[in-house]
């Protein structure tokens, strides 16, 4: 991906970062690590209510079975993490305002809430939107396709926090799957914290035939099958202009549902675990 000019390596090498501080339990560079994410790209800002209720969590009480969100809620630590990072996103926001000005401000956060893309991607609403481009209700559509999102989204949140990696891919990986534009560098988001996950899901622990990992493998061919499928029809329209945009519209609805399917394997294999902070020495 970076080969091809997109810079996702770096907001997930700034994930990490934010990772690394808040399981430190360092939450003025966590936090600040996180804004400055937010601010480099916005889509982080999913993991904001995973990190807000990890931090001070009641570990002994979620081993129990008796936590509850609500309790300890308004935190030092977590009031703390969320007013430096907010101040930290919008302190850059600030400046970089003022020296680009209103366009700045567009392309960077409100294009998102309103983007209606008509080029051909791999997302579900692909289709329909470059159907209805030029009508006024397909920005009304767009704002819509937040819905779904961020419906199934904030349940992952709230019902998996403390296993923040696992969290954090579920939360990425319906952030994309869902989203009105999809593109290849997408995929990096979700596959990034995957190998933080592996060490506790069943499809590289358990196998068929004694063979581990074999399952996750499987998985990741089916997946990587449905790329030039799409890319062949992607060829016909950029390069010989035949009209196969409907063609591309159902490998895209396959290409959804092969995702939630192994969404839902991952899901179903995972031992969840409450992820353990690191000690200072």
């Amino acid at each position: 991906m970076s080969t091809r000019g997109s810079n996702d390596n770096i907001i997930a090498m700034l994930v990490y970062i934010t990772l690394y501080y808040l399981l430190k339990k360092d939450y003025t560079r966590a936090a600040f690590w996180y804004g400055l994410s937010v601010h480099f790209k916005i889509y982080p800002i999913i993991y904001s209510f995973v990190f807000y209720l990890f931090i001070d969590s009641d570990k002994k009480a979620i081993l129990e079975g008796k936590s509850s969100i609500f309790k300890n809620f308004f935190s030092a630590n977590r009031i703390k993490f969320t007013v430096i990072s907010a101040m930290t996103f919008i302190g850059f926001t600030a400046v970089f305002y003022a020296i680009y000005g209103y366009e700045f401000l567009y392309e960077s956060l409100l294009y998102h809430f309103i983007r209606k893309d008509n080029r051909h991607n791999y997302s579900v609403y692909f289709y329909t939107i470059y159907q209805m481009y030029d009508r006024p209700s397909s920005t009304m559509f767009a704002i819509l396709a937040f819905v779904p999102q961020w419906s199934v989204m904030v349940a992952t949140g709230f019902l998996f926090y403390y296993d923040l990696f696992f969290a954090m891919l579920i939360q990425t990986w319906v952030f994309v799957v869902f989203n009105k534009v999809v593109t290849e560098q997408y995929f990096l988001w979700y596959m990034s914290i995957i190998p933080f996950v592996c060490i506790n899901n069943g499809i590289i622990q358990k196998g068929c035939f004694g063979w581990k990992g074999i399952t996750g493998i499987a998985l990741y061919l089916v997946h990587l099958a449905c790329l030039p499928i799409w890319s062949y029809h992607s060829f016909l329209i950029e390069h010989l202009g035949q009209n196969v945009f409907d063609k591309i519209n159902y490998v895209n609805y396959c290409f959804f549902a092969i995702n939630i399917f192994f969404m839902g394997v991952v899901i179903k294999s995972h031992q969840l675990n409450i992820t353990k902070e690191i000690e200072s020495t």
